[in-house]
């Protein structure tokens, strides 16, 4: 290649590792639990990331993973360890629509972000506030239009889709992630118009896996408690 060309990528590269980085370091003062994820991937870079399903990395640890000329994409595990982080996963945009128009307070204000297919809407809620409104007390339900996360983990901007559409932030998160209630914000509703039979997921993923990597990452779920 070029040499200028090579300079241009080495330039875009130590922008994304920066921009990675510092809003590592937000996210991290915002009690969000972080983990690396391989680039362009959902899957983690880690050989185990059990320790982080209860105890947040320190500094050290994010700045070793995120630092540099790195490609990597960045996400959050989901439940207690992140201060009862809940993630709305709106795969289809016509159910997010109908989901906004319904509420547009919520839709206002809470941090989201745009993903290859459609939103991620993020809050914190009660302690088990998934679980409670699970028939089952499932921390993941899949209503159908996409889930309703209290556990697992999901992916953050400005990671890269394996599409090479990039998260974005539309609102990013304030000093505060707002606590609601999922039932009076409609985050624990399916929004589809006509919606399939939602599953539960508890041991294992038992919906149809919509690629690879989203199997992976639903199995690697183990146990029902926050991931």
């Amino acid at each position: 290649l070029p040499v200028m060309t090579l300079a241009r990528l080495a330039g875009l590269f130590l922008r994304y590792s920066t921009m990675l980085l510092d809003d590592a370091m937000r996210l991290h003062r915002q009690r969000f639990c972080l983990l690396p994820l391989k680039p362009k991937s959902k899957i983690p870079a880690l050989r185990s990331w059990t320790r982080y399903q209860t105890d947040r990395p320190p500094v050290a640890t994010l700045r070793k993973w995120f630092a540099g000329s790195t490609r990597k994409n960045m996400g959050v595990v989901l439940g207690p360890v992140s201060g009862g982080l809940i993630c709305r996963d709106f795969d289809q945009m016509g159910a997010f629509d109908r989901w906004a128009g319904a509420y547009p307070q919520a839709a206002a204000t809470l941090p989201q972000s745009e993903t290859s297919r459609g939103r991620h809407v993020f809050c914190r809620a009660a302690d088990r506030a998934v679980e409670s409104v699970s028939p089952t007390g499932s921390t993941i339900i899949d209503y159908g239009d996409g889930e309703l996360r209290g556990g697992g983990y999901s992916v953050l901007p400005p990671s890269v889709h394996e599409s090479g559409k990039p998260y974005v932030w539309l609102i990013p998160p304030g000093e505060k992630v707002p606590c609601v209630d999922l039932r009076e914000t409609g985050l624990a509703a399916a929004w589809a118009e006509s919606p399939d039979n939602f599953t539960e997921e508890t041991e294992e993923y038992r919906g149809q896996p919509k690629s690879t990597e989203a199997t992976h990452e639903d199995r690697s779920r183990g146990s029902r408690g926050p991931l």
